[in-house]
């Protein structure tokens, strides 16, 4: 008998290298917002600041401070959130089979996560559940996952409305602004299909809107 060895690299090959590009990265981050049944997704990037008036933006200052410093792309959406099973069972268990019983599921390979690494460096995961009492964050470092750590950080904060943020850092600023006047994303319900996701090429992309005008859901009524 011989064993089969999974060397921790390969998280490097699902994620910058199957996620092609980008793009491709921000709509399998979309798909897992809807799927999560968010009726707002927000992206905002950042530049050396961070947004002001979020719930719970002290905590941010649990992560290394060279993190701060860099670009960040904020994905956030208004939907279920994770509880601290499902960040365990799911978000940190890879390719996952958590959604194969989700009727209508977009993001079905589990490894949706993974394609932040084709945005960023790091990762920082907040997310709230209103099955649980608190808000949740694990931060994962992923060129660290690649070299052969499997133990990330994490900690809590108090409970906020149910929701997902996805703190990307390391950004390439370029690249994300060159998606955002590129990609449109729109989501389309029918009664037999379910929620359709389509994604094409536009010189005005709604998604650029998103990104540079559109207000923070706290700031929505």
């Amino acid at each position: 008998m011989r064993k089969i060895v999974i060397d921790s690299r390969v998280i490097k090959h699902l994620g910058r290298d199957l996620i092609t590009s980008p793009e491709v990265a921000v709509i399998e981050l979309v798909k897992n917002a809807i799927d999560a049944k968010a009726k707002v997704i927000n992206l905002h990037v950042c530049n050396g600041v961070l947004p002001h008036g979020l719930p719970n933006i002290s905590e941010i200052a649990n992560i290394p401070a060279d993190y701060l410093k860099r670009p960040l792309l904020l994905v956030e959406d208004d939907g279920t959130g994770m509880t601290d099973q499902a960040i365990d069972n799911g978000f940190l268990r890879i390719a996952t089979n958590i959604k194969t019983n989700v009727k209508d599921a977009l993001g079905q390979k589990g490894i949706g996560r993974l394609a932040t690494q084709r945005l960023g460096s790091a990762l920082l995961v907040e997310t709230s559940s209103s099955s649980e009492n608190h808000t949740s964050y694990v931060f994962i470092d992923w060129n660290e996952i690649i070299n052969g750590v499997d133990e990330v950080p994490s900690f809590e904060a108090a409970a906020t409305e149910h929701h997902t943020r996805l703190w990307v850092f390391g950004i390439n600023l370029r690249c994300i602004f060159a998606l955002c006047a590129g990609l449109q994303i729109q989501t389309r319900v029918t009664p037999k299909t379910g929620v359709g996701l389509l994604a094409k090429r536009k010189s005005l992309a709604f998604l650029r809107i998103l990104v540079m005008e559109r207000p923070a859901m706290h700031e929505m009524t």
